[in-house]
């Protein structure tokens, strides 16, 4: 987001089940601010995400980064939708995150 590096945060709940994006959470490199991040900011308009896709081989060593698609500038809400693969395979997994900052990691799946 603007030459930070963030998470979009993503909400489901009971009201809204296929998911609205509630802010962003900035992440911090080892050793990079001694400042503690607050839990999330809201997005604005006017701020510009790059997609940032982590490479890992299949031992879940990170490789590369790289960016994905073109930058989208905040306009208003942002929408969340499916998306299909049409071509090509695909290998995906998912990270949880709980709200004692643990990641779990769903099994991986490959389609395609």
């Amino acid at each position: 987001i603007n030459g930070d590096r963030a998470e979009l945060l993503i909400t489901f709940t009971s009201d809204t089940p296929h998911g609205f994006v509630s802010g962003v959470r900035f992440i911090y490199p080892d050793g990079e601010t001694e400042t503690v991040a607050k839990a999330s900011e809201a997005l604005q308009d006017g701020d510009v995400i790059d997609f940032l896709c982590d490479y890992y081989d299949y031992s879940g060593n990170y490789q590369d980064s790289y960016c994905l698609g073109e930058p989208l500038t905040v306009d208003g809400e942002l929408t969340v939708a499916d998306g299909y693969v049409t071509s090509g395979a695909l290998v995906m997994s998912y990270c949880f995150t709980d709200l004692f900052d643990q990641n779990y990691w769903t099994e991986s799946v490959e389609l395609g």
